[in-house]
């Protein structure tokens, strides 16, 4: 009767050993779990913060690069200064045109005024109807 004894300690045996490896792997995704949630809340702290707004750069920067705490990165960003908007060279050069973003050009005085002479002489109704009648007229074979 020992070897059935030995039988039946050894399944038992077997079977606390077969269910440790599932226990096991359930509790590191459990920890991988709660290590995401907890990364993913410090990170919303930091860049969430009043500190961050105007200091967006540093926030990003100690946010994702870095593995400082929360409150150590909102204190950080609470002592340095807070960048002022850059104004792109697009914006400023549209800014210095004014509200219409046109200018007229200072030196084409002279040439603006011979254009306009030269536009308002033109009968573009004699040119139009020519070309009109040219586009309509049929084709003569030479």
């Amino acid at each position: 009767m020992e070897p059935e004894k030995d039988t039946a300690a050894q399944a038992q045996a077997n079977a606390a050993t077969q269910n440790k490896p599932a226990a096991k792997a359930a509790q590191p995704a459990a920890d991988t779990a709660a290590a995401a949630t907890a990364e993913r809340q410090r990170i919303q702290a930091i860049l969430g913060a009043d500190e961050a707004k105007g200091r967006e750069a540093t926030a990003q920067h100690l946010a994702l690069q870095t593995g400082m705490a929360a409150d150590e990165a909102v204190a950080l960003l609470a002592t340095l200064p807070k960048q002022a908007a850059e104004a792109s060279p697009l914006g400023a050069a549209m800014q210095a045109l004014g509200p219409t973003g046109v200018q007229p050009d200072p030196d084409a005085g002279a040439e603006a005024a011979q254009a306009a002479s030269v536009s308002n002489s033109l009968d573009t109704s004699a040119i139009y109807g020519r070309l009109n009648g040219a586009l309509s007229a049929p084709a003569t074979e030479h």
